[in-house]
């Protein structure tokens, strides 16, 4: 039998079948994706009331369900759900747990008011990129002006599914072309979408969660918690359109 979790937040919370509710954010709704078995899973990040971060999963005839249930931005009373140890190869928040979605979890949208809000973004500057250890764990975010698309690249994985990548080169005020590799649905649907917007101008995107990588030099790559907002209108944004000629 499992163990039933305890704790009050997501930074206290214990494994086992966590059977009180939490009153979570949706911070992050990956694409729904298959793995190298063909198992059909979706991932998340949730926050709480005191900022603590931890990744969830759902597998299988789960995905769908959470998929019509959970939208980003929106509060949940969540509970019924199972913590576990997180897999240190895809762990991304700072949390050595996560939680999973099953037929038994119970989750249904909050109503009052609440003081859990989408975490503040710290950018990187494309110059400051030298700066970071080369294949270090850390997750960048940028903000950047893309002047150019690569064709989209078709390649085979190991379960014999199609995989996709495109590159795009992005600027900012450091004058320091780089490449940020778009894979798979990033390669398809956002990165389709910035190509379609080049014919016309450039475009401001806004990447959060980035792998630095090698590939032609110092790049950037997406990841499966990756998020895309084209044309953000921040301050950050109207900074970027008056420095590039649109």
């Amino acid at each position: 039998m499992q163990m039933t979790s305890k704790g009050t937040s997501l930074s206290t919370i214990s494994t086992g079948i966590m059977k009180h509710s939490l009153k979570l954010l949706v911070t992050k709704k990956a694409h729904i994706k298959t793995s190298p078995n063909n198992i059909i899973y979706q991932t998340y990040i949730l926050m709480d009331e005191q900022e603590n971060q931890m990744q969830a999963v759902a597998f299988g005839t789960d995905v769908k369900r959470f998929d019509n249930i959970l939208q980003e931005g929106h509060i949940y009373h969540v509970s019924n759900v199972i913590v576990s140890p997180m897999d240190i190869r895809y762990q991304i928040c700072n949390n050595d747990k996560q939680i999973k979605f099953t037929r038994n979890s119970e989750v249904s949208e909050s109503t009052e008011e609440s003081n859990i809000k989408q975490p503040d973004v710290e950018y990187t500057s494309l110059d400051n990129l030298q700066q970071i250890p080369q294949l270090s764990n850390k997750l960048l975010n940028v903000m950047v002006v893309v002047v150019e698309t690569k064709p989209l690249l078709t390649f085979s994985k190991s379960n014999n599914s199609t995989g996709y990548v495109q590159d795009i080169t992005v600027v900012d005020e450091s004058f320091k072309p780089t490449i940020i590799s778009f894979w798979d649905e990033y390669a398809t649907i956002e990165a389709t979408k910035i190509g379609e917007l080049l014919k016309d101008t450039l475009p401001i995107i806004s990447a959060i969660r980035l792998r630095q990588t090698t590939y032609q030099g110092l790049s950037l790559s997406t990841t499966s918690m990756t998020t895309i907002t084209i044309n953000p209108n921040t301050s950050r944004s109207n900074v970027l359109k008056k420095w590039y000629v649109f």
